[in-house]
């Protein structure tokens, strides 16, 4: 159902697997039949996960993932009832993003310039489209060829549950896939492949692992902390940069491809935070320099 009803992507079905294989291990090891369990056994295995010290995101996502299960057995006739239903998840503390400055992106695509050819025509596409469009990883190395039209100033994004969305393009972002399109044909090994940045290893497409290492290593090249620049630190800086200049929350929302606009409300915080330290560090009532 999550599969062909819901959209969910490749990675979030193997965690809702991982998360009901785990559910279901507990109960063999106690020898109770996991479709027939009652709220006390649930409770158990919240217990159990509260022993384990996991994060508060991690335990809010299996309860999750468990109250949906038992609901979808309950609305199929699989069961009488829901156990689940009462099971609450904890409250997760937000922390603010941290996107990289402009001056940090450019020291990324200045060493991105200096990789050997073609690789560096692959990355500064990567990095030019991750900033300005505000696209996932798996989104942009999953693109298809076809989402890129010839002179096009726009690019189709394929999301979460299957929503697509179309972002604008910025110049410097359309002449880097132009020179990437250019040497595509040594990622492809010569062979016919439907993504834009192919692998001619694997015959798909750039893995999001792979994506996630070029970004570390451009940093390293760059001077930047590594540990604190990764490709999801480009949608940050996108949506951080559209909040603080102004832009329509909404907007920002329909960009990123958010289903709930809490979760773009998150920016807001972002830029108060900038502002009070901007007042902090400036304002001679403030700074203590």
């Amino acid at each position: 159902m999550k599969s062909a009803e819901a959209g969910f992507s490749r990675h979030s079905l193997e965690a809702y697997r991982t998360d009901l294989t785990g559910l279901f291990g507990f109960f063999a090891d106690s020898g109770k039949n996991p479709l027939s369990v009652i709220e006390a056994d649930l409770r158990d295995f919240l217990h159990e996960l509260h022993e384990r010290g996991l994060k508060e995101s991690v335990s809010a996502r299996k309860i999750s993932v468990i109250r949906q299960f038992y609901q979808f057995l309950y609305l199929e006739g699989g069961r009488n009832d829901n156990p689940a239903k009462n099971l609450q998840a904890p409250k997760i503390t937000r922390n603010l993003p941290h996107p990289p400055s402009e001056n940090e992106i450019n020291a990324l695509v200045r060493a991105a310039e200096k990789m050997p050819e073609p690789y560096n025509f692959r990355a500064v596409a990567l990095i030019e489209l991750a900033y300005c469009t505000g696209g996932r990883a798996g989104e942009l190395t999953a693109l298809p060829l076809k989402s890129v039209m010839s002179g096009a100033d726009h690019l189709f994004l394929f999301g979460k549950g299957g929503k697509d969305r179309v972002v604008p393009l910025s110049v410097s972002a359309q002449k880097a896939v132009a020179e990437y399109l250019r040497h595509r044909n040594f990622f492809t090994g010569g062979k016919e492949n439907p993504y834009l940045f192919a692998s001619a290893r694997t015959g798909k497409h750039l893995t999001r692992i792979r994506f996630f290492q070029i970004v570390k290593e451009l940093a390293f090249s760059a001077g930047i902390d590594a540990e604190k620049i990764s490709p999801h630190h480009f949608r940050h800086a996108f949506a951080s940069e559209l909040v603080a200049g102004g832009a329509d929350l909404r907007a920002v929302q329909t960009l990123l491809g958010h289903k709930n606009i809490e979760t773009t409300e998150i920016y807001t915080r972002v830029k108060d935070k900038t502002l009070q330290e901007t007042v902090e560090n400036f304002h001679p009532m403030f700074s203590t320099k």
